[in-house]
């Protein structure tokens, strides 16, 4: 997630709001150059729903990277760093001894569905299979998962995402996954971005070693030293994260279909300076199986994995 407010506290003498807190304005540090004149008061303006900048004075124009570049001198990645705010890790053993009920809940997850019913409603009580409730828990059972992981991790059920169970991710976001294979689309989600955001992420501060998988069930399924990508491709901002994490050996599990991107995330960790491991799985994730081949990440292993598709001794 990207803010640009800090960045401009820090380095500008005065910060402006305006538009009802969607823009602000700041001195122009180009004007002057720009124009030859010495009028540069609150020309530059900064809008925080497009990651853009403009000055009117002399027609300065560029991205919120961009201008970060300009004034500090420093790299794109290094400029980056300068506007991006980690998101705050999940404690879901906190929530689990704090939230009682989906009232408490909200207030973490305020972006959840307004009929969002906690799964674990069901656990001491006999439910007809024909509700959604019942459904979402023998769907569950059947993929090995106890009861305690779904208080552990608030997973839900809410009626107006249809026959999916709802897995709060971190701050706003959260997934709706199928409970049938035939029910599209797989996946539903808020509206909000999740480029930087990702399950379990508090592992990173956690544990020396962290298993990072692509899908939420699969980190539950792995165990708690787990995170997930909530999605295929590792973004920057989340290779972000895993960089700057004091996590020295990350494994990699790698699922059918998903060779390339998790291939892509491996050689990324190997070069911040990390320890790396894969965990090849021939079928299905670790949600599915617990057979899988496992191999230091290496050339040798890279090559297996994108033209043979096997871990060869």
């Amino acid at each position: 997630m990207r803010e640009i407010q800090d960045f401009l506290y820090r380095n500008f003498d005065q910060v402006i709001q305006y538009g009802g807190g969607t823009d602000l304005r700041v001195d122009c540090p180009f004007c002057s150059t720009r124009t030859g004149s010495d009028d540069i008061k609150q020309h530059l303006h900064v809008s925080l729903a497009k990651e853009t900048c403009h000055c009117f004075r002399c027609e300065y124009s560029k991205s919120w990277i961009g201008l970060v570049m300009e004034v500090t001198g420093l790299s794109y990645a290094h400029a980056l760093g300068e506007i991006y705010a980690v998101p705050n890790p999940v404690n879901f053993d906190r929530l689990k001894e704090r939230l009682k009920d989906e009232h408490e809940f909200k207030e973490v997850y305020p972006n959840l569905p307004a009929d969002f019913t906690l799964l674990k409603r069901g656990i001491t009580k006999r439910l007809d299979s024909g509700t959604l409730i019942g459904r979402a828990l023998h769907y569950l059972k059947k993929r090995g998962f106890k009861p305690e992981v779904y208080e552990k991790y608030g997973l839900g059920v809410a009626s107006s995402v249809g026959y999916r169970v709802i897995i709060p991710i971190e701050d706003n976001f959260w997934q709706a996954r199928s409970l049938y294979p035939f029910l599209k689309p797989k996946y539903m989600n808020p509206e909000v971005t999740s480029r930087e955001l990702l399950f379990n992420s508090r592992a990173l501060d956690l544990y020396k070693e962290v298993v990072i998988c692509e899908g939420a069930f699969s980190s539950m399924a792995v165990g708690d030293n787990s995170v997930a990508l909530v999605g295929k491709n590792p973004t920057a901002e989340k290779l972000d994260r895993l960089r700057q994490s004091r996590v020295k050996h990350f494994i990699v599990t790698i699922e059918e279909g998903a060779q390339r991107s998790m291939v892509t995330l491996a050689d990324a960790l190997k070069g911040f300076g990390k320890e790396v491991t894969v965990w090849l799985y021939d079928r299905g994730d670790p949600a599915d199986s617990t057979a899988y081949k496992e191999k230091p990440y290496d050339l040798k292993t890279k090559i297996q994995i994108l033209f043979d598709g096997t871990l060869k001794d």
